[in-house]
């Protein structure tokens, strides 16, 4: 009986090593609409696509002088993007995109 407990620890001790590391992915960046450091002549959304789904997150969207010209958050149609509308008639000059997620995992991510 004992032996039989110890091979049958052993056995899910071996499954949990097999199984930790897809516990511990943690979701990355993969893309951003425009591009990082990309000039564009007009924008009308900005999105951050990640390696996977989120919990929830956040995207500010910030121009020349530090007005934020766009907030938004998660896309309703593709749980592993995060979507955000830009006001109209911006002007030239450089955007800063800031953005937030909590993976499902818990662990937060900027």
């Amino acid at each position: 009986m004992r032996r039989r407990l110890l091979s049958t620890l052993a056995a899910f001790g071996a499954a949990g090593t097999v199984a930790a590391p897809a516990a511990l992915a943690h979701v990355s960046l993969e893309s951003t609409s425009p591009g990082k450091g990309r000039t564009v002549s007009r924008a009308r959304t900005v999105t951050v696509t990640f390696s996977g789904s989120f919990t929830t997150g956040r995207l500010t969207v910030t121009g020349p002088g530090g007005t934020v010209v766009g907030r938004g958050g998660p896309d309703p149609r593709r749980t592993s993007r995060l979507r955000a509308e830009l006001a109209s008639g911006l002007t030239a000059g450089s955007y800063k995109v800031a953005w937030r997620i909590l993976d499902t995992d818990g662990h937060r991510q900027t």
